[in-house]
């Protein structure tokens, strides 16, 4: 099985997983964590939990109020009226992402907000800047998160779109090796997303210049290009 960072940290991702379930969400843990538990067999403390999940609106409604339970704060994000994005945040744990797709032909979709490389030299820098000295430690800050609204129009980042083949994630199966509940073609979607995924990236990992499952294309666009079937060539144009 799997080992973590803290226990802390195992039993929180447990008990999402066990909401999830009883709301009965269709979920697998997916993006860098899954390529962690599956290559490395060990979830280290990084920036977050990555959970993808199909969307549904009333099944999401549950999992608010459920939420409002927890010992936890969560963000809900949305964009165009829809939740996208649930961020949970358990004391002392790293946030737990779940992220919700929308079918289209063969794909599974989600909205996401990414960086200009100006933002990134210039503007992350000070923001962890302002964290740090204000003492802003999100390890440890369990405040309520305010909620979120994707805007094309922000000036601030630029909205691109998760796209992951429905062939890729299949059946969903419980991993022998991790016990989590993970794509039925792992192998593939692995590839699909990190290529040579078996050897550690040692450079820097730039999920929108990087992932293989990101495009910079936002939803509406990607479906104006193409009734038909989706494919790579269309999601990497810019």
């Amino acid at each position: 099985m799997v080992r973590w960072f803290s226990e802390a940290q195992e039993k929180a991702t447990s008990k999402i997983f066990d909401l999830l379930s009883y709301c009965e969400l269709t979920y697998w843990v997916e993006s860098g964590s899954l390529l962690l538990a599956t290559r490395d067999e060990y979830i280290p403390k990084k920036e977050d939990f990555d959970i993808g999940a199909m969307f549904d609106e009333e099944k999401i409604k549950k999992l608010e109020a459920q939420l409002r339970d927890l010992d936890a704060s969560f963000q809900l994000s949305t964009y165009n009226g829809d939740v996208y994005k649930v961020k949970i945040k358990f004391v002392n744990c790293i946030p737990i992402d779940i992220i919700f797709y929308e079918s289209y032909n063969d794909t599974l979709l989600s909205p996401q907000k990414y960086y200009s490389s100006f933002h990134r030299k210039y503007l992350s820098p000070l923001l962890y800047a302002k964290r740090i000295l204000f003492k802003q430690d999100a390890n440890n800050n369990n405040t309520q998160m305010e909620n979120f609204v994707l805007d094309n129009n922000s000036i601030f980042y630029r909205v691109g779109t998760w796209n992951i083949p429905k062939k890729l994630i299949g059946n969903i199966n419980i991993s022998n090796k991790s016990g989590f509940r993970v794509p039925e073609n792992l192998n593939d979607y692995l590839t699909y997303r990190y290529g040579n995924w078996m050897t550690p990236n040692k450079n820097l990992w730039i999920f929108h210049i990087h992932d293989g499952g990101f495009s910079k294309l936002d939803i509406e666009t990607i479906k104006q290009v193409s009734s038909n079937p989706l494919n790579k060539k269309i999601f990497n144009e810019s």
